[in-house]
Order: structure tokens, then C-alpha cells, then sequence
């Protein structure tokens, strides 16, 4: 005998066109058609009352109301549902008020209560924007899948149509089209795919049911062929781009389910165990069974065997088991041979919550529309410790709710603590910023002290040469990295640094010398300027440099008589050869590598007769062994002029390199004259040499001084002489050689008729100027 619950249970509101859902031991229930349901496509009202989900829990057979988070889709009923895990998914569904039809997709979790979308609706892509279609989830090759066929929709906001589906209208209403799409939706990547499909593909179709045989299998049955009703079953099997269908034909027509439409079904799936087993469950043979109930104008409750095409039916059975359309059916194994049918909403004579059992004894299927007393009993039982579970979860909701203050109440202390900290960590990493910027100001002040350091080291070698030797231009603390190149052209120098030739911060000093009391190799004169390097630390490689030259290389011959030569930083100045160095025909720089530095130039070796003073100078030959001043590089002839009227010309060309022929070259646009005149002597004429004029005033008054200057052809001479006469005015500039023999000289002749104005006369004779007081 039953024991009666002394509280009445909680019940659903009535509804259709709905789904539950089983995910471990519960039921799920959301939505379907409510006559208390607002009729627009979205309000807060709609929200709201969308917003739950009611939850069956088998053991006991008893319902509760639990709210959502999470927006739940707008198709409310005529929806499509299958479940994954702890997801339920949800396709399409009428939007409850006219012709407002969706196609999307969204998820709900049984474990958070939370609602996702997953696909929009929308009328560019995917399954027709429908209703009452079916979904079955599958998995293949470690993907999970939904598959979507049939249900219906308006045509003309539905496109693209899916090739090869058909869409079929009413006569009455042919925008309404009934179609049979089959959509595959591929979870992972959320991409809608159409499969091939093969076999026996059903025409346009809805109201029908589909259920999972196997992860990759299912069947369909019955269901609304536009006008026409069906009680077809079909075979489905899936693979991961296409699907095969073909048609179970019933052995005995006659004792076969009528054909119908807005019904339910549930798949019972049995394996046929002996009493005593002598082989493994899995070589014993399995059946798969569905249990069909209702439907329109469907008033039975019929079990097919899908295996071998027959029917069932189970007679007798009260009108609020069999007499119900568009309701939900479920079911729950309670033993490999009896089964919990669970029958809620619908039209038809009951719409409230129906449990029924199954049970297979002998072989034989009977179906129990009031189950006996001892199941009964059982399920009294369950309800009263579901009762009591209930209470300990109060029990267990307010110390929760206590808890939870506390806890509150901790993470208000802990946001105080840590705003606390904030600051605390604020004001340290200004501190530490601070600090950082004293560490930076300290670091460049130690670096400024060791380029300081650097340039001290520098500059006293340098500044040893300033009493001895005559000082073009220094180039003081010029950084080098592993890509310097340096082109000091004013002054004939330039080298390169080959990659890890230095160390991080060297420095380099550079000093060009146009004039000392320098003590040359023997047989020997300078042919360059003199460069005083020095670096801040030693080299890891050798440096190449490149020294400008004055002599006219036409031949190999000529290049081997040009040698780089080196001196101390420190008087005296005695120049030794050096090994290597490369010069090359018609080309006016030498280069060489070095990895150790002072005092360096070139020379080219010359004959004795080349070498020695001319007689005609009054000078003994002493320049081999006393050095070559700085009367070696300049001969400046002077001559003094008074004039109302200041002399003035120019020249056009200023310590340029010139590779050209033998004879002289005259830009004077004077009525000076320069004359060449030389002896034959071997290699003289193979060094170029520039001859200036030019004037410039001393004192007050109109009294200029002229000046006339013959220099070897070097950048860095030519530098040095403007320099040092920036303020005059430039007349003539020649670039010459003089002819072989080592008594050559320069005849400047100032013989010109005087002008109106003049009152003095210019030096009739001729000023000569010898080519060794050139050198």
C-alpha cells in the first residue's frame, strides 16, 4: 500500500511543442507553447518567463523550477534538441507570434545553468530559418557533431536554398515551405557543413521523430510530408562529410504503426543476456527497440523493432498515456529489463506529468500504464528522502549564506588591504624610479669620467707633438663600432674597422702633421702627411688606413717604391719602414693594416742624385741625416706692393687630386706667369705639386703682401695653407710636376708694364723656387 506525500508536489504549467531533455538521473524542460505567453518576438516579460528551465529528478519523480543566467534563444517552441555531455543544444523554433521563424543555435549547461549562443540567427547562411525540424548529436573521428533535417519555414526570407534539398509548399500558403535540408554543425570549429547525401533521402518533412541509435547512426519515423502524414522508418548513417539513408520495409504492413505525425518516440536499446554466462557481454546479441506514443489523431503506443522490421502494440492503455500530440517523452533504464516512461504537456486528454514503466519478461514486452504497488512504494520512498535532502540543502543554503557574508566580509578586508598595498607599492616604485634615476645620472657621470678618463689618455701623447712639429688639424675622441668607416678628406685620411676588430667603447685620435723636424729612412722622402694615431684600447683586430700620397703611379714598378714608415709619439722623430701596404697604378691613397700606432706616413725611395740638394741653393746634402723641416713642404716667395687699389684674383680649384699629364697646368687669369723649368732627373717628375698665389693686407693702409706658395700635391697641406692664410685672396693655383733631374725650379717672373695708378715697380728678376726645397 502507497504512502501519500503530505505536501503536495510542484507541477509544470501546461504546455506543448516542447522537448525534455535526460543528462544523468534528471530531466530538462524549457519552453514550449503557453497559452500565458507573451505573443512578440522579445520583451522583458518574455525574458523572464524564458528564463527557467524545470528540472524532473527520476529517482524521486519529482519537478522543481530553477532560473537561468545567460540569454535563452527566441524560438520558444517547435525547437530542435539534443544533448552532448553537460550541454543541451537547441535549433530554431517559433519566435511565438506570426511567421517569425529562427535558425539558431545555442547551448545550455545542466551544471552552471547558463545559456550561450553559438550561431546566429540569420538568412545568409547555415539551415532555413524553421521550425519542427529534429537534431541528433554524433561523433566521428574524436569531433562531436549536431546533425539538423527537415522542419519548415517562410521561403522568402530564406536563402541560399541548400543544393540538391528540395522545398515544398502549400497550396494554400505557398510561401510556407516544408524542405528536407540535412545540416551537419561541427562543434569545434562552429561551422555549418552540408553533407552528401545518399539512399533513400525522405521528401520535404516535419514533425517527425529522430532518435541516436549509435554515436554515428539513427532513425527517423513518421512525420508531416506537407499534406501527406507518414509512418516510414529510415535508417541513417553518418560519416564525417556524408550520409547513407535507406528505408526499413515493415514484414507485416498490417501490424504497423498508422501513419502520423506530432508524436513522440524514445530509443530502448537491450542486450540479451543467459542466466548464467559463459561468454563476454559483448558477444551476446543486442536489440534496439523504439517506443512510439500519440501523435495526431494517433490514439496508441506501439514498440518496433528496428532489427528485423515488426511492431508491437500495447492495447488497453488510458487516454493520458496514448491520447496526446506535440508532447515529450522520455525514458530511464531501471534495470536491463525494465524501463521508467516519463510523458509530460501535449494536447489530448491530459497534459500533465505521466510515468509509466516497460518491461521485457520472458522475451515479451509489456507495457504498465499504473505501475504495481512495490514500485510504488519504492518511489514514496525516494520522494521522502528527496525531502530530506531538500531540507539539509536549506540547512546547507543558510550556511552558505553565512558563509558567504563571511567570506564578503574577507574580500572587503582584503580589498582594503590591498589598496593598502597598492599605494605602499606606488610610493616604492616611485622610490625605485627615483632611484633608478640617481643609478642613471651616477652611471652617465661614471661614463663621462671614463670617456674623461679616455681623453686624458689621449690628449697627453697628442700634445707632445705641439713644440716639435707642425699641426693641421686634430680629430680628438672619434668613437669606433664594428661598421665605422671614417673619410677624413680635407686632410687625406680614412680607414675601416673590420667587424670584431674593437671592444665596446674605444676611441680613436687623429692628428694630421704637415711639418717636423722628421728623420727619415735613408734614400728616402715623404710623400704624404704625417699622422699621429692613437686609441683608448687595444685592438682585437688590425685596422686597415689609407694615407693620401702626391707621386703619379703609372706602373707597378713605381708602387714598389712607395713604403708606409712609423715614428714614436715623442722627439725624435726617427721613421723606420714598415712591412706590408698596398699601392696601387693611378691611384692616389695607400692602405695598410695596423693594429699598433704612433707616428705614420709614407715615403718613396729615390735615387742618391733624386735625394740630394741642389747646388744652385747654397745647402750641403744633409736632409738624409738631419730630418726634413717644415721648409721641406712649403716655399713661400714674397714680394711687397703699394697701390691705391688692392690686386685681386682667383683661382677655381683649391687642393683638388689631379691624375693628368706631364706638362703644367696654368689657370691664371693675371697677367703673371708662372715659368717651368727643370733638368732631367730620374723619378722627379713622378711627384705632383701645387703652386699658389695670393695676397693678402698686413697692416693698415693699402699695403698688400703677395705671396706665392709651391707645395707637394697633399690634401692636408692644402688645408693647412688655407687655414692659415684664410683672410687672403686667392689668385693663381697650378698643379705641376717637375721635370726629370733634382735641380728643377720655378721661375716667377712679376714683369708685367704697370697700370695707371702705380707708383713703385715690381722685382724685374726673376724669384726662383728649387724642387728640393719642395720636398
Amino acid at each position: 500500500m502507497s504512502t501519500k506525500s503530505s505536501k503536495k508536489s510542484y507541477e509544470p504549467g501546461e504546455r506543448r511543442n516542447h522537448s525534455t531533455v535526460r543528462v544523468g538521473d534528471s530531466l530538462y524542460m524549457w519552453g514550449g507553447f503557453r497559452t500565458d505567453f507573451p505573443e512578440v518576438h522579445n520583451s522583458n516579460e518574455k525574458r523572464m518567463k524564458s528564463s527557467v528551465v524545470e528540472v524532473y529528478h527520476l529517482p524521486t519523480g519529482m519537478w522543481e523550477q530553477k532560473p537561468t543566467t545567460g540569454n535563452p534563444p527566441l524560438g520558444i517552441h517547435g525547437y530542435a534538441s539534443a544533448a552532448i555531455g553537460n550541454e543541451i543544444f537547441y535549433f530554431g523554433g517559433d519566435c511565438n507570434h506570426q511567421g517569425c521563424y529562427h535558425n539558431s543555435l545555442h547551448s545550455f549547461n545542466v551544471k552552471t545553468f547558463r545559456w550561450k549562443e553559438l550561431s546566429p540567427t540569420t538568412s545568409h547562411h547555415g539551415p532555413m530559418m524553421k521550425r519542427d525540424a529534429s537534431m541528433v548529436a554524433m561523433r566521428m573521428y574524436g569531433e562531436d557533431y549536431l546533425v539538423v533535417i527537415g522542419g519548415w519555414g517562410l521561403s522568402y526570407n530564406n536563402t541560399p536554398k541548400q543544393p540538391e534539398a528540395e522545398y515544398r509548399g502549400l497550396d494554400q500558403v505557398p510561401d510556407l515551405h516544408h524542405c528536407n535540408e540535412i545540416h551537419y554543425y561541427k562543434l569545434s570549429s562552429g561551422e555549418w557543413m552540408s553533407p552528401l547525401v545518399k539512399g533513400d533521402r525522405p521528401p520535404p518533412i516535419s514533425h517527425f521523430t529522430l532518435a541516436s541509435l549509435s554515436t554515428d547512426s539513427a532513425i527517423l519515423f513518421g512525420g508531416l510530408n506537407v499534406t501527406e502524414w507518414s509512418n516510414r522508418l529510415y535508417f541513417i548513417k553518418f560519416s564525417k562529410k556524408s550520409l547513407d539513408i535507406s528505408e526499413i520495409i515493415p514484414k507485416k504492413p498490417s501490424q504497423w504503426p498508422q501513419k502520423r505525425y506530432a508524436h513522440s518516440g524514445v530509443l530502448i536499446n537491450t542486450i540479451d543476456f543467459p542466466e548464467h554466462l559463459a561468454l563476454p557481454k559483448e558477444n551476446y546479441k543486442s536489440g534496439s527497440y523504439l517506443l512510439v506514443v500519440g501523435g495526431m489523431n494517433s490514439e496508441d503506443c506501439w514498440l518496433l523493432d528496428i532489427s528485423n522490421g515488426t511492431a508491437k502494440r500495447f492495447f488497453n492503455l488510458p487516454g493520458a498515456v496514448t491520447d496526446r500530440f506535440y508532447h515529450s517523452l522520455s525514458v530511464w533504464e531501471l534495470s536491463p529489463d525494465t524501463y521508467q516512461i516519463i510523458e509530460f504537456g501535449g494536447g489530448g486528454q491530459s497534459s500533465n506529468t505521466a510515468v509509466s514503466q516497460l518491461r521485457r519478461i520472458n522475451h515479451e514486452w509489456f507495457f504498465e500504464a499504473n505501475p504495481m504497488q512495490p514500485d510504488l512504494d519504492l518511489r514514496e520512498k525516494r520522494k521522502r528522502k528527496w525531502s530530506e535532502r531538500q531540507s539539509e540543502e536549506t540547512s546547507l543554503h543558510v550556511k552558505k549564506q553565512s558563509l558567504e557574508r563571511e567570506l564578503e566580509e574577507e574580500i572587503r578586508r582584503r580589498e582594503q588591504t590591498t589598496i593598502r598595498l597598492r599605494k605602499d607599492l606606488q610610493e616604492r616604485e616611485k622610490q625605485l624610479r627615483m632611484t633608478e634615476e640617481s643609478f642613471q645620472e651616477a652611471l652617465h657621470l661614471v661614463k663621462d669620467e671614463k670617456e674623461s678618463a679616455q681623453f686624458e689618455y689621449l690628449r697627453p701623447q697628442l700634445d707632445l707633438l705641439d713644440g716639435d712639429v707642425v699641426i693641421a688639424e686634430k680629430n680628438l675622441f672619434l668613437p669606433l663600432d664594428e661598421t665605422s668607416s671614417f673619410r677624413w678628406k680635407k686632410y687625406g685620411f680614412r680607414f675601416q674597422c673590420p667587424q670584431g676588430a674593437v671592444s665596446k667603447g674605444t676611441k680613436m685620435a687623429i692628428t694630421a702633421l704637415v711639418g717636423g723636424n722628421f728623420i727619415l729612412p735613408k734614400g728616402t722622402v715623404l710623400v704624404s702627411a704625417v699622422y699621429a694615431i692613437s686609441v683608448s684600447k687595444p685592438l682585437l683586430k688590425p685596422l686597415v688606413i689609407e694615407l693620401q700620397h702626391c707621386v703619379d703611379l703609372r706602373t707597378n714598378a713605381q708602387a714598389d717604391c712607395l713604403k708606409f714608415v712609423r715614428a714614436p709619439l715623442k722627439s725624435p722623430y726617427e721613421f723606420s719602414p714598415i712591412d706590408g701596404g698596398s699601392f696601387n697604378v693611378g691611384r692616389r691613397y695607400g692602405s695598410i693594416k695596423r693594429d699598433q700606432f704612433s707616428l705614420v706616413a709614407i715615403v718613396a725611395e729615390m735615387s742618391n742624385e733624386e735625394s740630394a740638394s741642389p747646388s744652385g741653393n747654397g745647402e750641403s746634402e744633409e736632409n738624409d741625416d738631419h730630418g726634413t723641416s717644415n721648409q721641406d713642404f712649403i716655399e713661400e716667395m714674397v714680394t711687397e706692393t703699394a697701390s691705391n687699389e688692392a690686386m685681386v684674383g682667383h683661382a677655381e680649384a683649391i687642393a683638388e687630386t689631379r691624375l693628368i699629364g706631364d706638362q703644367p697646368t696654368s689657370a691664371s687669369q693675371t697677367e703673371s706667369l708662372v715659368q717651368i723649368e727643370s733638368n732631367n732627373y730620374v723619378n722627379r717628375s713622378d711627384i705632383w705639386y701645387t703652386g699658389m698665389m695670393y695676397h693678402e693686407r698686413r697692416d693698415t693702409g693699402y699695403r698688400w703682401i703677395t705671396m706665392y706658395t709651391a707645395v707637394k700635391d697633399l690634401d692636408a697641406v692644402l688645408q693647412h695653407i688655407e687655414n692659415e692664410h684664410s683672410n687672403a685672396e686667392r689668385d693663381v693655383v697650378n698643379t705641376f710636376k717637375f721635370n726629370q733631374g733634382p735641380n728643377g725650379i720655378i721661375k716667377l717672373t712679376l714683369g708685367t708694364l704697370n697700370e695707371a695708378g702705380w707708383s713703385v715697380q715690381p722685382h724685374q728678376e726673376p724669384m726662383e723656387v728649387y724642387a728640393t726645397n719642395t720636398m
